[in-house]
C-alpha cells in the first residue's frame, strides 16, 4: 500500500520539483510529495476520481507521508472518508453507512492510516486532480511562485471546486 504519482502530476512538474527525493533539501523546497498533495486536494475539491489506472505511474514513489506531512494523515484520511460519503451519496446521519466506509477506508495499524482501497482511492483522487491542473492552468510551471500564486487563485475563482 503506497502512493502512486499521477502521470500528469510528474509530467507537469518536473521544473519545480526536487528529482528523486521524497524529503525537502534547502535549494528547492517543492518535493513530489507537495505535488501529489496539490494535486489531491484539488480532486478532493472536485469530488472526482480517475478510476483508469493508467493515469498513475505503475511503480510506488513513496510508502508513507514524509516527515513534512505525518501529522497531516489523519486529517488526509478524514478529508478522503467526507469526500467519499459525499460523493457516495451518503447522509450524516447514517452512522451504520459511515461506520462501514470507514472500515472500507481507514486502518490505523497501517502507517499511512489507509487500507489498500483508501489508498487507491486517494490515488484515484490525485490522478483526477493531476489532469484538472494540467487542463486549468496556463501552462507548465518553470517557477514554484508563479505556480503556487495561479494554483490559489484557482482555488478563489472557483476553477478547482
Amino acid at each position: 500500500m503506497a502512493f502512486r504519482l499521477p502521470k500528469a502530476c510528474r509530467q507537469f512538474f518536473d521544473e519545480i520539483v526536487t528529482t528523486g527525493s521524497a524529503g525537502r533539501s534547502e535549494e528547492n523546497k517543492f518535493i513530489w510529495f507537495d505535488a501529489y498533495y496539490l494535486c489531491l486536494l484539488v480532486g478532493l475539491s472536485k469530488s472526482k476520481i480517475s478510476p483508469d489506472p493508467s493515469l498513475l505511474e505503475a511503480g510506488d514513489f513513496i510508502d508513507n507521508y514524509p516527515e513534512p506531512y505525518i501529522g497531516s494523515r489523519d486529517y488526509i484520511a478524514g478529508l478522503l472518508i467526507a469526500t467519499e460519503a459525499d460523493r457516495l451519496g451518503i447522509i450524516k446521519e447514517d452512522a451504520n453507512a459511515l461506520q462501514k466506509l470507514m472500515l472500507d477506508y481507514v486502518d490505523y495499524e497501517s502507517p499511512n492510516r489507509l487500507s489498500k482501497f483508501g489508498i487507491d482511492t486517494l490515488n484515484q483522487y490525485a490522478a483526477r486532480g493531476a489532469e484538472v491542473i494540467r487542463d486549468t492552468l496556463s501552462g507548465k510551471p518553470s517557477s514554484l511562485e508563479v505556480f503556487i500564486r495561479e494554483y490559489f487563485i484557482h482555488f478563489e475563482t472557483g476553477d478547482f471546486l
